[in-house]
């Protein structure tokens, strides 16, 4: 029995030793820069770091297709998502402070704050807001973020309908960590972006660090975003991307990155100076919200036994090892931030391309090489997955054209389905006729061609890029009354608005 188990220590410690210094070496580069050249993608950074120290950080590829300057460990990129992590850190700064404490309501502090349902706006937390239990639809209301600013998209969380119970079903979110960053500012009467300025951004360095996205247009350091939409390659400039502020306003180098991965694998401190109790540390990392186990989750992870959320960040077992981890996706820019806490090990991986799978395949490759593993290629395998995807779409782009009616014709003339139309939601939407088409205005925001389908639907296609990718072109059906006067109209994915 005890060489049984020396046996399996000795196992056990060889495939979890810590690496040499040549573990991430010129081979390993090669891997990357072959993994770049596979999935097509203009450039990409990637930054390694264990017990404190850096051990690798690289760029590959170059800014864009159109600006051939090579990206470096200093290039800035977008970290989408990832951006959530910081905001449930300065929230819990302010519980440290007795500022705040998880389980209060938010209506406490915003006592404007209203979803549909009165019960659940009555019963709301802190902690509701950040772990995605909300019970609306998967990310519900994202279209705002095209058309309205952050305080009116906060108004009209009360108009998003639930589709499943209050606390019982993950769903994610980004307008709810909007709400967070309103708690924020009425707690420190700064906006949250000076607030992140102040309290994390400067003590840990991070000084090329940028929190307004469209302020990029033009910065010859940062790179650009590339997305594919019906098969054809797209550049996304700065100047068209989001303000997702809490939930994905974050720009940054890897290497600046590099200062948040240590601070996030340590105990609340940054240079002799606490920043963040050890408790509330422990808290951001936490399991608060169950995570259903996908196909996908099980294809990636087969040694997974749970996945869950906590404050800003997932979590999983890999290997036995409890794993935390975030992803980041802009228009044509993706990121994926990985930390091991038991190793104090953090990988961050970014690439400008649209929801890229190449920083899930690094990642992969990455964790298996470092522990000794013989790392599978992660590359091939979901670059293959990627083009399969591909062609799934393409497949139902030619059956949604199959299943189109053909040779029929709208019910009224086009000046019939002109004129305005309503949802409290969205706001106004505006169609009106352009020659021998209709021509839709989306709460003065976004403009799209209406091109005729069957009957009384037309489908939407988009002038604006970002649209394209999301909800992309979907149908709109004009409802008539008995009369044949329009009364209203649906829109696939977005909702319904009446007419007035």
């Amino acid at each position: 029995m005890r060489i049984l188990f020396i046996f399996f220590f000795s196992w056990t410690s060889l495939l979890f030793s810590k690496p040499d210094q040549n573990t991430f070496d010129s081979n390993f580069s090669t891997y990357l820069r072959s993994s770049l050249e596979q999935f097509e993608t203009a450039g990409m950074a990637v930054a390694i770091i264990r017990d404190d120290e850096l051990l690798y950080a690289e760029g590959f590829g170059v800014h864009s297709l159109v600006n051939r300057a090579p990206v470096t460990a200093d290039t800035l990129f977008s970290m989408g998502s990832i951006t959530k992590g910081f905001t449930t850190a300065l929230l819990g700064m302010l519980v440290d402070e007795g500022k705040l404490n998880w389980d209060d309501l938010v209506t406490q502090y915003l006592p404007d704050f209203r979803l549909h349902n009165s019960f659940v706006t009555k019963e709301f937390t802190i902690l509701d807001l950040l772990t995605h239990r909300s019970g609306l639809a998967d990310h519900a209301g994202d279209l705002l973020f095209l058309s309205k600013n952050h305080p009116e998209m906060v108004e009209r969380l009360r108009f998003l309908e639930p589709v499943s119970g209050f606390r019982a079903v993950f769903s994610y979110q980004n307008l709810m960590y909007l709400v967070a960053g309103q708690v924020i500012e009425t707690i420190t009467g700064k906006p949250w972006h000076e607030v992140l300025q102040e309290r994390i951004l400067e003590p840990l360095g991070m000084h090329h660090t940028n929190l307004h996205p469209q302020t990029l247009e033009g910065n010859k350091n940062a790179v650009e975003g590339h997305a594919r939409v019906d098969d054809l390659l797209y550049l996304v400039p700065w100047k068209r991307q989001v303000d997702f502020g809490p939930a994905g306003a974050l720009s940054a180098s890897v290497m600046d990155m590099t200062r948040w991965m240590r601070f996030m694998l340590g105990d609340g401190t940054w240079n002799g100076k606490r920043l963040m109790s050890e408790e509330a540390m422990k808290h951001l990392l936490s399991y608060e919200m169950p995570v259903p186990f996908t196909e996908w989750v099980s294809m990636m992870y087969p040694t997974s036994h749970f996945l869950g959320y906590g404050l800003g960040w997932f979590s999983f077992d890999w290997h036995g090892q409890k794993v935390i981890e975030h992803g980041g996706n802009m228009p044509g820019l993706t990121a994926k931030l990985t930390l091991v806490p038991s190793e104090k090990l953090a990988i961050l991986v970014v690439v400008n391309q649209h929801l890229s799978l190449l920083p899930h395949a690094i990642t992969l490759y990455t964790l298996e090489h470092y522990h000794g593993i013989e790392p599978k290629n992660w590359s091939a395998f979901l670059y293959r997955l990627t083009k399969m995807v591909e062609q799934l779409s393409r497949t139902m782009e030619r059956s949604i054209q199959a299943e189109r009616k053909t040779g029929t014709q709208a019910s009224l003339s086009l000046s019939g389905y002109t004129g305005s139309y309503f949802s409290p939601l969205y706001g106004k939407v505006a169609v009106s006729r352009k020659g021998k088409d209709l021509v839709m205005s989306f709460d003065g925001a976004l403009t799209a061609d209406l091109q005729h389908w069957q009957d009384d639907t037309w489908r939407v296609h988009w002038r604006d890029l970002v649209p394209r990718f999301y909800p992309g072109k979907v149908l709109l059906n004009f409802h008539l009354s008995s009369t044949g006067q329009v009364t209203g109209l649906d829109i696939e994915q977005i909702g319904s608005f009446s007419r007035f």
